[in-house]
């Protein structure tokens, strides 16, 4: 396994957070992170994980890292208005 491969980083991520491994899946979105730190994906399901640990202002610097990560790509719309 290469360990600078976003995707994968961002799939384990989704998996954990799916199990409510939340601790699990925000070590594995901040590798996501640390490989492609402009994609705002990380960032938004980030923000989920630090809410179910209510992790109030966590899950707030994150939507808001999304949003700033997202800015005004189409294919980033939806998300960005999630985030907001």
């Amino acid at each position: 396994l290469n360990p600078y491969v976003h995707n994968y980083w961002l799939a384990l991520g989704m998996c954990e957070h799916k199990e409510s491994k939340y601790h699990e899946a925000l070590m594995a979105y901040g590798m996501a992170i640390l490989t492609e730190p402009a994609n705002p994906l990380p960032h938004y399901h980030s923000a989920f994980c630090y809410k179910a640990l209510d992790e109030v202002d966590k899950a707030s610097g994150s939507f808001s890292m999304a949003i700033e990560c997202a800015g005004d790509e189409e294919e980033h719309a939806l998300l960005k208005e999630h985030a907001e």
